[in-house]
């Protein structure tokens, strides 16, 4: 959607990408000033307020990071490689701190009206411009999943037990 006008504060940070926009601040009715701030940065504040234990962690890897929080890792890097290649999606299941996690990556192309935050890097639409990685725990599932699985054994235990004495 080109952005989301927020408030003007310390979580605020002005980048040099939306700079180019063209009414990049504004004021409400109330006198409240406003600024624009794009799409990745929108994702970017999202995903650092969810970095807690048991919670999925979201990230923006791009293929040329304008700003050092973009910097990709290694399987990331991969991932995109992979989707210069044609693929639509890469993932896999990983140790994290002794904790099983699916990692996921989904790629991101240029899309009409990108351009205002393209930062100058001359991405054209339909370009391969990065992607969106997710790093899910699984502990979560797996004890859920533990307790219906004994759920059904302890049910499947008495009608075998009722089937016996019938």
């Amino acid at each position: 959607q080109g952005g989301v006008y927020v408030p003007v504060g310390d979580e605020t940070e002005r980048r040099s990408g939306s700079s180019q926009a063209v009414e990049r601040e504004g004021q409400t009715p109330s006198g409240r000033m406003l600024t624009l701030i794009d799409p990745g940065d929108v994702l970017r504040q999202w995903g650092d307020s969810a970095d807690a234990p048991g919670l999925p962690r979201l990230r923006l890897t791009a293929r040329h990071p304008r700003f050092a929080e973009d910097q990709s890792e290694a399987w990331e890097i991969e991932a995109l490689r992979a989707f210069e290649q044609g693929a639509s999606e890469s993932g896999e299941i990983v140790w994290l701190g002794g904790v099983p996690h699916l990692r996921v990556v989904h790629p991101l192309f240029v899309e009409p009206g990108c351009g205002a935050f393209d930062g100058g890097q001359g991405y054209r639409e339909g370009d391969l411009c990065g992607g969106i990685s997710v790093a899910m725990p699984l502990q979560p599932h797996a004890e859920a999943s533990a307790v219906r699985m004994r759920g059904h054994a302890v049910t499947y235990a008495c009608v075998w037990l009722l089937g016996l004495l019938g």
